[in-house]
């Protein structure tokens, strides 16, 4: 289910923030964590960039498309992540 059971809430939020801003062409700095990334701009083509990236950088396996549309902010993602990454179930998110 995963190949890096040792990455932290931090470093899934950091991957996170890292690649949605890359993907919006904004600052870091400028990506409110509470705030849904559909507020932000994200698109679905968007969205399956950065679950692809968070496969790569964080060893996850088979994110679903609709990841970001069912964790809709940094801060309710990256501990969900985690719980994946622990080979736990994800929480149920707040668009399911």
């Amino acid at each position: 289910m995963t190949e890096s059971p040792t990455i932290s809430v931090e470093d899934i939020r950091d991957v996170l923030i890292r690649s949605i801003s890359a993907e919006l062409g904004i600052p870091p700095s400028e990506l409110a964590t509470d705030r849904p990334f559909a507020e932000h701009g994200v698109d679905s083509l968007a969205a399956l960039s950065v679950a692809m990236e968070l496969e790569d950088a964080c060893g996850l396996t088979d994110l679903p498309a609709t990841l970001l549309w069912d964790y809709p902010t940094v801060d309710v993602l990256a501990p969900a992540l985690r719980h994946l990454a622990d080979g736990r179930p994800m929480p149920a998110g707040e668009g399911e």
